[in-house]
């Protein structure tokens, strides 16, 4: 597997560039090289599949009592405005190979915000129907992750860090209260599951990729 990552919104400086998606400022290119471990353009005949994760894609919140005309309308509103989609579009521009979307994950349950926003199966269940319109598969935030039908469980986000970007490993952790960041343990479950799910060539997977 090759990851391409920056901090923040950094990656919306991507650019077609030909048959390939390259940098368009000079700080996301170290930022590529340095997270995909030398590449500084992402060029799709190198890959079998793409994943793009996070990128302010957010679930709405979409209860069982909302409208059919407010429910479908935040579907759709929710994948069009985030960075997620216009990167997804920009690779569709340079491949035809599949485009696997995950979502942000969902808050991560804490006191102060234990009201339910939404039922997880009814927003990623319409969600999902707006991505794939889209041309894109959305991919479901594992169930064992998932507490009181909306949030990630606590435990998941506990001690999460910041986004390496430089040669060094900083290893900074977010704030005590941060509830929409996520540890190295959720990431080891959603990755897991995904490639059971998805992947398509699993015997090339070997455990030594995963933390």
């Amino acid at each position: 597997m090759t990851f391409f990552a920056a901090r923040g919104r950094a990656l919306q400086f991507l650019e077609v560039a030909g048959r390939v998606l390259a940098a368009g400022d000079e700080r996301l290119r170290e930022n590529l090289v340095f997270t995909s471990g030398g590449r500084a353009e992402i060029d799709p005949e190198e890959y079998d599949f793409f994943l793009l994760f996070g990128l302010g894609f957010q679930l709405p919140g979409i209860a069982s009592f909302t409208s059919s005309a407010a429910a479908s309308q935040a579907s759709a509103g929710s994948f069009d405005r985030s960075l997620n989609c216009k990167i997804a579009g920009l690779l569709r521009q340079v491949t035809d190979k599949d485009i696997f979307i995950g979502h942000n994950p969902q808050w991560a349950k804490n006191a102060e915000k234990a009201y339910h926003e939404g039922v997880y199966d009814i927003a990623f269940g319409l969600v999902r129907s707006a991505v794939r319109e889209r041309g894109f598969t959305l991919v479901r935030q594992p169930a064992q992750t998932i507490v009181d039908g909306w949030f990630t469980e606590p435990a998941l986000s506990a001690g999460s860090l910041r986004l390496d970007v430089s040669g060094k490993v900083a290893g900074e952790a977010h704030r005590q209260k941060d509830v929409s960041h996520m540890n190295v343990t959720f990431g080891k479950i959603w990755l897991t599951e995904f490639l059971r799910l998805h992947a398509t060539r699993p015997t090339a997977i070997t455990a030594d990729v995963l933390p």
